[in-house]
């Protein structure tokens, strides 16, 4: 073997050995590593990054009006001293002119148009960020619902390879029995439907679990093999009740912004009507000014001239328009204010919902606790008394069944009572559980 063939299939070996232990051993996320991951790598975080920036600049585009300037740099060429006036042939004599030129004007006086449009920018800002804000919000909620949609899965998935492992084994026994004619024949039959149903189930729940895991997969941009669901309790009695206020709601800051944003915007319409003020200068110097005195083009490198202009615009005949806008204005603060009554409301329920619908979650939890400990009492006398031979196959069917419901009515009263505390959390505002 050549050495660029060795060192091909070294590199395939390794490559492949590295695949393997990803395998073998993959990553064990928790919660809050999965919600690191969404935040720093999914498209929704950069398009509202990129929002945020375009805010940014639009309000600094919003304080441009009070001042502009500008510099520029005429062109180099050859030019006759003398102008051509009427009747006089220019002079054949030329030089190279190049001439430097500044200009700028202040405003001094606009009615506040430009406080109030700097004003409305900054609350477009500010509402930019809520909206960023909102983003992240919704999508730890949905890597939060998908991960105990998942640990929901797996656990049922547990549950059921315990009913396949138990039904498995009682068949066993019934064969064995049937072998030294303790059992009729009918039993057993009975006895290995029963497992065959425990194996249907076992799949169709692993089939669950398969499509919750390429759901979250696809959300957090993870590969289907290279990571597992760490072992996290599902304990919500646990855990503290989150504090807080709706208030803090991203979409409250959002809303509230937007009322501001529509203020000031009402402010600069009303202030259309105001006089503007403003004051202009203009600065040249270079070789090729024109003296207006004499009419004549300086050769002077040094030369310069300026100018100050005081201007002063007052559109008062405007055909209606400046109060058209400040009407449209008007309406749609009222429409913001309206807005955020709304919402205001539905937030205030939301809380109320979140914390009643935490108080059940809990008292649920308590209850199946308690039925889980019943029926799997009641499930070992019965799996006691079957193999007495005091107990049909369709009791210890029907007992196993119903210590596997209520085994599932626990897991589900559990994930309930974690997803019941997020909820709580996300209607006072918290990014995290």
């Amino acid at each position: 073997m050549t050495k660029p063939s060795r060192i091909a299939a070294l590199t395939l070996l390794t490559f492949l050995l590295a695949t393997a232990r990803a395998v073998a051993n993959p990553e064990a996320l928790d919660l809050g590593r999965l919600l690191d991951r969404v935040r720093a790598t999914h498209p929704e975080v950069a398009l509202a990054r990129i929002s945020q920036l375009r805010a940014q600049l639009e309000r600094q585009v919003a304080t441009e009006g009070r001042w502009t300037g500008r510099v520029g740099l005429d062109g180099f060429g050859v030019a006759n001293q003398r102008l051509p006036l009427s009747g006089t042939a220019p002079d054949p004599s030329g030089f190279s002119q190049g001439t430097l030129s500044a200009e700028g004007r202040l405003v001094l006086l606009d009615g506040g148009r430009l406080g109030y449009a700097d004003a409305a920018a900054a609350a477009g800002e500010q509402a930019a960020g809520a909206r960023a804000g909102t983003a992240l919000r919704d999508l730890a909620d949905g890597v939060i619902r998908g991960f105990w949609d998942l640990r929901r899965a797996e656990l049922l998935r547990q549950v059921a390879q315990q009913q396949v492992q138990q039904a498995r084994a009682t068949w066993e026994a019934g064969q064995a029995d049937l072998a030294h004619g303790r059992r009729a024949a009918g039993d057993v039959a009975g006895l290995e439907a029963a497992h065959l149903a425990a194996e249907s189930a076992w799949h169709r729940q692993d089939q669950t679990v398969a499509e919750f895991r390429a759901r979250l997969a696809a959300l957090v941009g993870l590969s289907d093999d290279a990571w597992t669901l760490a072992a996290t309790p599902v304990a919500p009695d646990s855990l503290p009740e989150a504090s807080g206020s709706w208030q803090a709601r991203p979409e409250w800051l959002a809303q509230r912004a937007a009322v501001e944003q529509a203020q000031a915007r009402l402010g600069e319409a009303a202030a259309a009507l105001a006089p503007t003020v403003g004051l202009s200068g203009r600065l040249e110097t270079g070789n090729g000014l024109v003296r207006p005195d004499i009419q004549l083009r300086t050769t002077d490198p040094l030369a310069s001239q300026w100018s100050l202009r005081l201007d002063v615009a007052w559109p008062w005949l405007d055909n209606g328009r400046a109060g058209r806008a400040a009407e449209r204005a008007r309406l749609d603060l009222l429409e913001a204010d309206q807005r955020a009554e709304r919402l205001r409301r539905d937030l205030e329920r939301d809380e109320r919902l979140a914390r009643e619908r935490l108080r059940q979650a809990l008292l649920r939890l308590k209850l199946q606790d308690r039925a889980v400990v019943v029926v799997g009492q009641a499930h070992a006398l019965t799996a006691t008394r079957f193999r007495q031979g005091l107990a049909l196959p369709v009791e210890l069917e029907s007992a196993r069944t119903r210590l596997a419901q209520a085994q599932a009515d626990r897991i589900d009263a559990g994930i309930e009572g974690m997803v019941a505390h997020w909820d709580l959390a996300l209607a006072l505002g918290k990014e995290n559980p």
